[in-house]
């Protein structure tokens, strides 16, 4: 599991992302909604251009956000999301520093095919590798040493097949779903056989799908189907009775979160956390889930 303070400074800068992410969905209702006008977009740019910090041998990052204040130097937190955010705007404005942003990326991975990030060396192994991997995704690429970075994470995963964040933890579900999403993404999926099996066995447990618990769907039922989707599983080979339990399942936490305070007056805005598991579902019967179309 990631630490307190870790979910804490993630949540700060995700939802930055999340308030953009807002902006297009909002865009139905707006004639132009205000993250597609020019002077908000050059402004977010500009305060987000004033924290890049160039290094030697060409590689450069973002530090934090002027707002939190936390340290002047480079961040890798900031820099994946403050590339994803710009993603959304316009790509083409980072341009100018992307050669830098990518040379900097690369230069955390280490020979073991790991990536360390000093600055906050309390980070989880496989955190780090999946920040690193989105960074260089969003801006077209791929790790230096992909194979070494696959078997990497292939040493993290334990005999039951799952994932954990690093040598000092257990394995859980949302480690398992962030290894698979980085082993997607780099192609290598070759050692998941194992993985594919576990979960399957756990979609089956109604245990790890309770629909009283938003902390218990983010923990167990969200990735274990998110998990499934990365790898390809086919949610076909499930029973018919086994896949309609879980719609229930979903429609139910799907409920329960739109009838939260922050959601109540932004029901068309479906949270992320139900759209992959829905899309998963979705495969076999498309007019049974209901959280997709609120």
């Amino acid at each position: 599991m990631l630490s307190r303070s870790l979910n804490k400074k993630i949540t700060i800068i995700a939802t930055i992302l999340a308030i953009i992410i807002s902006f297009t969905f909002l865009s139905f209702t707006w004639q132009k909604p205000l993250w597609e006008s020019d002077s908000w977009q050059n402004n977010t740019y500009n305060k987000v251009e004033s924290t890049f910090r160039y290094y030697n041998n060409n590689a450069g990052a973002y530090a934090e956000l002027p707002s939190l204040s936390i340290q002047d130097t480079a961040d890798l937190y900031s820099t994946v999301w403050i590339i994803k955010t710009l993603s959304l705007i316009d790509m083409s404005r980072t341009e100018q520093s992307k050669q830098y942003i990518v040379k900097w990326l690369h230069s955390l991975q280490q020979e073991n095919g790991l990536y360390s990030y000093p600055n906050n060396p309390g980070l989880p192994d496989l955190y780090v590798a999946y920040l690193v991997v989105e960074g260089l995704d969003a801006l077209g690429e791929k790790p230096t040493n992909r194979n070494a970075l696959g078997m990497a994470l292939t040493n993290l995963q334990d005999s039951n097949g799952l994932f954990s964040w690093d040598k000092k933890t257990t394995s859980d579900y949302t480690a398992t779903e962030t290894a698979c999403q980085i082993l997607t993404s780099l192609g290598i999926t070759e050692h998941t056989t194992s993985t594919k099996r576990a979960l399957s066995e756990a979609f089956s447990k109604d245990e790890l799908f309770r629909d009283s618990n938003l902390n218990e769907f983010l923990n167990y039922g969200a990735p274990i189907i998110n998990a499934m989707q990365s790898l390809g599983v086919d949610s076909s080979v499930f029973p018919k009775e086994l896949i309609d339990k879980r719609i229930r399942w979903l429609d139910t936490i799907g409920r329960n979160i739109l009838s939260m305070p922050v959601h109540r007056d932004h029901h068309s805005l479906p949270s992320k956390p139900l759209l992959r598991p829905g899309t998963f579902l979705e495969q076999l019967y498309p007019k049974k889930i209901l959280t997709l179309s609120y």
